[in-house]
């Protein structure tokens, strides 16, 4: 077969294939196709008599005298009157019990001849001015929305349902014997080692790709631009399915049509992904024990290990810089969203006033936990709290809180001035009148209110700081008599004198 020709050329002139000869005869008797081939094979044949470059005026005569014999009597014999009124019907022809099966036997080859056609018709239809392609276009995408495109496509629905309502494991079982003989013969030893060696040659191909794209700046600025325009697309086909959703659908159409995903959600499976998921988990931290050392899992060694790795490839410094970055953009980003809400006050006045909407929302859910934890019998809730407690691994609290001590500690030590400067400056920009007229006008205001909660409160506060000042002998009685002192001294004499 030569490399141009057609596959189904090829098959139908090959004798060793009665089957697809048969099909093409079928298809050749109709009479849709019969009407075409009588028409358009004169038309070719005449055109091939007038073409032709050099050729003398009794070769053309002879050309002309040879299609017009040879055209009449193609016209003769498919446009028959009588053969066109016993000829099947194409449509007739693909409802035949007899031929479907036949012709799915051969859809390959068939495949692969229409694509090859389709291949070179479009060639052809490139070569055409936009007019003509535009005419060409319309017309095709006219016939394809066309009721019968729908009824094709309702067709093979049905066929599939058909199929799946009868045995629903249909393609399980078709399958099946064919996976099964694809993962036996399968190395995925081989797969593997493909893809290993496959990487150095893949990045080498998108490092060529960017590269090449790059030469020519334009053309890589007009495949980025493509981005923002792909995103308008699906935001205003979402924006635009969700509107009419609303507008269309009341209420609670909307609500059911929403609750109904939720209800047929498939429960059970649900329950098993998560169950997966945390017994992976599970294994893993176990699995993690097992393999590593005594006292010391495996996946901090390998974790830290990968870490230090990505640390040594990263540039520090432009890490922090852009963490920096980040954070100015987070920043001008929540700016730019309060200038944008204060040329719209009554949404951003709104946004404040429904602020207790959503908190509201929140409490209640932790006052409805609570509320069912506090029905449970106590002794099962007690010992869920004593197990917690007994778990709260309290040293490493501690160890955490000394050593933030220490660190301030040693930052109060090492920068004092620079700390007393700070302070300093904090106040004296503190607006110090306007909280204490605060805190007056709180009092004023809800004083009275709060007096039973800070009697409920306070004097058991009070009893307890009363009490670390009691006489002692430990390392911190002298801190302590300094503040008996300034206590006594402060009801005595009114005056307090502080060493800081």
């Amino acid at each position: 077969m030569s490399e141009n020709t057609s596959p189904v050329t090829a098959r139908a002139a090959d004798a060793g294939n009665p089957a697809f000869r048969e099909i093409l005869e079928q298809i050749g008797n109709t009479k849709e196709i019969r009407q075409l081939a009588g028409n358009l094979l004169p038309e070719l044949i005449r055109l091939w008599a007038v073409s032709g470059t050099g050729a003398g005026a009794a070769r053309t005569a002879f050309r002309k005298s040879v299609a017009s014999v040879a055209g009449n009597s193609i016209k003769n014999a498919l446009l028959d009157e009588q053969g066109l009124a016993e000829a099947q019907p194409l449509h007739v022809l693909a409802v035949d019990p007899t031929f479907a099966p036949k012709a799915s036997a051969q859809a390959g080859d068939l495949a692969k001849g229409a694509l090859d056609v389709l291949v070179k018709a479009i060639g052809q239809i490139e070569g055409q001015d936009a007019a003509m392609k535009k005419r060409l276009l319309e017309t095709i995408l006219r016939d394809f929305s066309s009721g019968k495109s729908a009824a094709l496509i309702t067709s093979c629905c049905r066929v599939i349902n058909d199929i799946h309502r009868d045995e629903p494991a249909f393609l399980a079982r078709v399958l099946a014997p064919e996976f099964e003989k694809w993962l036996r013969s399968m190395d995925f030893g081989e797969l593997k080692e493909v893809l290993e060696t496959a990487l150095p040659g893949i990045s080498a191909l998108i490092r060529m790709i960017n590269q090449t794209l790059w030469k020519y700046p334009a053309k890589m600025i007009s495949i980025v631009s493509l981005m923002p325009t792909i995103t308008n697309m699906a935001i205003d086909t979402l924006a635009q399915f969700s509107g009419s959703f609303n507008e269309e659908g009341t209420p609670d159409m909307v609500a059911d049509v929403l609750l109904t995903i939720l209800r047929e959600t498939d429960t059970a499976a649900t329950g098993r992904l998560l169950t997966e998921l945390a017994e992976m988990t599970r294994r893993l931290h176990v699995g993690s024990a097992l393999i590593g050392e005594p006292g010391a899992p495996q996946l901090p060694n390998d974790l830290l290990a990968l870490f230090e790795a990505i640390i040594k490839a990263v540039d520090g410094e432009i890490l922090l810089k852009a963490r920096t970055a980040l954070a100015e953009l987070k920043g001008q980003a929540h700016c730019a969203l309060t200038d944008a809400l204060a040329k719209n006050p009554a949404l951003l006045a709104g946004g404040i006033a429904n602020a207790s909407a959503v908190r509201n929302a929140r409490i209640r859910a932790v006052s409805h936990r609570l509320s069912t934890l506090e029905g449970f019998i106590p002794e099962t809730i007690n010992d869920a709290l004593a197990q917690s407690l007994a778990g709260l691994d309290v040293q490493e609290g501690a160890n955490s809180i000394n050593a933030a001590v220490a660190l301030l500690t040693r930052l109060l030590e090492a920068r004092p001035d620079q700390i007393r400067d700070k302070a300093t400056a904090l106040v004296d920009a503190l607006d110090i009148y306007g909280l204490s007229e605060l805190c007056e006008t709180t009092g004023k205001v809800v004083g009275t209110a709060l007096r039973p909660l800070a009697r409920s409160l306070v004097p058991a506060l009070a009893r307890g700081v009363i009490a670390s000042l009691a006489d002692d002998d430990d390392e911190f009685e002298d801190a302590a008599a300094a503040a008996r002192q300034g206590l006594a001294d402060l009801l005595n004499s009114g005056e307090a004198d502080y060493h800081g």
